[in-house]
């Protein structure tokens, strides 16, 4: 559907290689897997009644993440990242490939195109919600957008940023946890191309205007008592938010928004109180191929207390051939933001 354009993209490898086109049946079925361990006790604040969170960057399924796998199964990129996604009650993540065996690469530099049997580590790692709204999830086309949505959601995580219409794309993936509705919400301000937005009646993702982002998080605040918008903006392999980047945190928090992430520049970029509330601006790479200067990353570890007051701390990872290890010489940061 989408015609032939020359798009920029992100800038970390080369593309994957195309997989086999299997028949409709097969591309809804995941292997099995061993099951998923239960969650431990985080290593962070959780007094009774709180919530804790577990936010970290941009996960691609294909390249380096692709050898992993087939070297040591569905769960090797998250061997060492697992344990602290599986402590937290709900962890949220930006995941920047196609998930599908169908569709062409679109004329762009990179395009990344994960197998549907790889959402299985994911989702034993603890992976809850992935947002959808960055440049790569439709780097092979609507049909394998559609399939990446299909396979996601047939795993059991959730998924937000992106959808058939404006609406889905804009609908928050909602969660109760200790009685409080917590609402995630997915929104790209890189849009390879136009057509990738999605609008009432197209496919696409969720993007960032001030009018779409308010009206988004305003309705998130209808039915959920936290929102939290996962931005993927900003400017590759800079280490502070530009303006454009505070112009729309700002316009989210005073939408209503608790706290605000954000993912793309493949480095990480400072966390911090910005208009009253917590922003990751970046949290750089994850589960990623990446370049010399990318490699150092982080997990972002949130604990919302019943008050309202917002305790996070940092924990730091080393990516080495796409995946994340840690990384003890770098000391973690940590922060109070009041109720």
């Amino acid at each position: 559907m989408l015609a032939a354009l020359a798009l920029t993209a992100c800038t970390s490898g080369n593309a994957g290689a195309p997989a086999a086109r299997p028949s409709a049946t097969a591309l809804r079925t995941l292997p099995a897997t061993t099951p998923a361990p239960a969650r431990s006790p985080l290593a962070f604040p959780h007094p009774p009644g709180s919530i804790t969170l577990v936010f970290g960057g941009d996960v691609d399924l294909d390249r380096t993440t692709r050898d992993a796998i087939a070297a040591g199964g569905v769960d090797a990129p998250w061997r060492y990242i697992a344990p602290t996604i599986r402590a937290a009650d709900l962890a949220f993540l930006n995941l920047e490939c196609t998930v599908s065996r169908r569709g062409k690469p679109e004329i762009k530099t990179y395009t990344f195109r994960g197998d549907p049997s790889a959402l299985a580590g994911a989702k034993n790692a603890g992976v809850d919600v992935f947002s959808l709204a960055n440049n790569h999830t439709m780097d092979y086309g609507f049909d394998a957008f559609a399939d990446t949505i299909a396979n996601v959601r047939a795993t059991g995580i959730k998924t937000t940023g992106g959808g058939r219409d404006l609406a889905e794309a804009q609908a928050p993936a909602v969660f109760t946890v200790n009685g409080r509705r917590i609402a995630f919400l997915g929104i790209s301000a890189f849009i390879p191309a136009p057509k990738w937005k999605a609008t009432p009646t197209h496919p696409g993702f969720a993007y960032d205007d001030d009018v779409q982002i308010t009206k988004q998080v305003r309705a998130a605040k209808r039915v959920a008592d936290i929102v939290i918008p996962f931005f993927h903006w900003g400017v590759e392999y800079t280490y502070a938010p530009n303006a454009e980047q505070r112009r729309a945190a700002r316009t989210a928090i005073r939408a209503g928004a608790t706290m605000v992430i954000g993912a793309h520049p493949h480095v990480y970029q400072p966390v911090e109180v910005y208009q009253g509330r917590l922003v990751a601006w970046s949290l750089g790479n994850l589960v990623f191929q990446s370049t010399p200067k990318a490699v150092h990353t982080q997990l972002l570890k949130v604990t919302i207390n019943r008050d309202g007051s917002v305790d996070w701390a940092t924990e730091p990872y080393l990516v080495t051939a796409g995946v994340p290890h840690p990384e003890p010489s770098r000391k973690p940061h940590t922060g109070h933001v009041p109720a």
